[in-house]
């Protein structure tokens, strides 16, 4: 009886194969139940469960998702510099986001907080990493008229594994000061997401205009990309009264 109402029988003649229970086990999993959970449904050892996931070519989560509220894609950028939304994502995240160390450990939470109205490509990061995690609005003073409060709205995604990975490609901790492209440097759509963070594409004067600001690195990183695509380098220049903050500008047919 017990055999049936786990679903182990088509019929009551008819008990399934094992090959059969371990697809139902695996289902189950990538369901979204923990390897506890299936291990009760199926009346299985949870060592059994864990071993028919990894002989079946199964990813394992990792341990805290046991006790995950919101759901997280960590391979999301397995195949990032063959994806170009994953390519625009990283950019996006070296010019807006930020990873965040744990208390006891490596970095395992990636934050983006833009303003209200740029809600939507906050949304769109949080999608493209498979999270439902609930965005979150918070009231920040002006940088240029003191006193003004503007709202925000931004998404936290906790994942050691996607840190990890965004690690490879330079976006890590504090890095105001040295941000860097490692090993994407010549990828268009790496610089298009950096560009729709810390940048700006208009016409001016009748004539195209790219503006990028951000660290000597980074600024610097474009400035080569540049050249290698049109012959001509721009010259990066520290961007106001900042000694932090650098900016380069391509104008008219070098922008285009």
């Amino acid at each position: 009886r017990r055999a049936k109402k786990l679903g182990l029988f088509d019929s009551i003649q008819t008990m399934k194969t094992s090959s059969e229970i371990e697809d139902l086990v695996i289902k189950q999993y990538e369901l979204g139940e923990t390897t506890c959970e299936v291990a009760k449904r199926f009346n299985l050892s949870h060592p059994t469960i864990l071993n028919i996931l990894l002989r079946r070519g199964r990813k394992l989560r990792p341990a805290n998702d046991e006790r995950r509220i919101y759901t997280v894609n960590h391979h999301a950028l397995d195949n990032a510099t063959q994806e170009e939304v994953a390519l625009w994502v990283i950019g996006f995240l070296m010019a807006d986001g930020c990873v965040l160390f744990n208390k006891s450990g490596p970095p395992s939470k990636i934050t983006l907080t833009l303003c209200e109205r740029d809600k939507k490509y906050v949304e769109f990061v949080r999608d493209f990493f498979g999270s439902n995690n609930p965005l979150f609005r918070k009231l920040t003073e002006s940088s240029v008229y003191p006193g003004k409060l503007l709202p925000q709205q931004g998404v936290v995604i906790n994942s050691p594994i996607l840190c990890a990975e965004l690690a490879k490609y330079g976006v890590v901790p504090r890095k105001t000061k040295t941000a860097m492209f490692i090993g994407i440097e010549k990828e268009v759509a790496a610089w298009r997401g950096v560009i729709d963070g810390d940048g700006c594409v208009a016409i001016y004067n009748g004539q195209p205009y790219i503006n990028l600001a951000g660290s000597s690195n980074l600024v610097n990183q474009f400035a080569d990309f540049a050249e290698s695509k049109i012959g001509f380098r721009p010259t990066p220049k520290l961007s106001g009264h900042s000694n932090i903050c650098w900016r380069v500008e391509l104008f008219s047919s070098n922008a285009k």
